[in-house]
């Protein structure tokens, strides 16, 4: 084998060596997101951001890491990098959403205490609040198992309990305080809570409808509207 050959071989290993190298060194890095928001109780979904809420992500590096607190983690939010919540050990990170972007892209860049490195991109969707309508019986409570859609039928002469529940609202934002404005058939109903009882001594078809708001916060909103048919 000559000299140039001898060469040609060194320097196929040398750069076989330096890429698996390379690609030993980088691994990616798990994220999630959860977020800040109201849903109810035995809710089976996952509770969503609104575009006026708070999310919390965690980046979770694998054990090729070494210690996740001793690791360093430097965080971006839609190519911005934010220095004040980067460091070693913050594996989390609070993104407030913007009325003006329907995701936010959040990396997140991570260095072991054994030199590893590695990163992670997660995109967060933001979605509006929403209030559903659900009808309350005195023995079963509020039925969560079906909202009110429409069509839904309903004797004459009786009492119809029914029940506004928010979905996604921020629970930071809000702090419980909430007011619901009431309406049948466009005529407001003196009531300010969730709850709405009312009798109807008319066969026909009602149109029900109730907006839910916050007074501090004008994005933390949502209104429903269905017409409910008495027979």
């Amino acid at each position: 084998m000559s000299v140039f050959q001898k060469t040609l071989v060194f320097l196929s290993l040398f750069l076989f060596a330096t890429s698996a190298h390379a690609q030993s060194s980088a691994s990616s890095v798990d994220m999630f997101w959860e977020a800040n928001s109201y849903v109810p109780t035995l809710y089976q979904g996952k509770a969503l951001p609104t575009s006026d809420g708070d999310v919390r992500v965690f980046a979770l590096p694998g054990a090729s890491f070494g210690n996740a607190s001793q690791a360093s983690y430097i965080w971006k939010v839609n190519g911005t990098v934010l220095g004040s919540k980067s460091g070693v050990g913050r594996s989390s990170l609070e993104v407030t959403g913007s009325p003006f972007i329907d995701t936010s892209l959040v990396v997140v860049d991570v260095v072991g205490s054994n030199g590893q490195s590695g990163s992670g991109i997660l995109r967060i969707p933001y979605t509006k609040p929403r209030v559903l309508l659900y009808e309350k019986s005195a023995l079963g409570g509020i039925l969560f198992s079906s909202s009110i859609e429409g069509g839904e039928s309903a004797p004459i002469n009786k009492d119809i309990v029914l029940f506004g529940y928010p979905y996604f609202f921020s629970t930071e934002k809000i702090t419980n305080n909430l007011s619901y404005v009431w309406k049948i058939d466009e005529s407001p109903i003196n009531t300010r809570g969730p709850e709405l009882v009312t009798r109807s001594e008319n066969i026909g078809t009602s149109t029900v409808s109730v907006r839910v708001y916050s007074v501090t916060h004008v994005l933390q909103q949502a209104s429903k509207t269905v017409p409910i048919v008495l027979h």
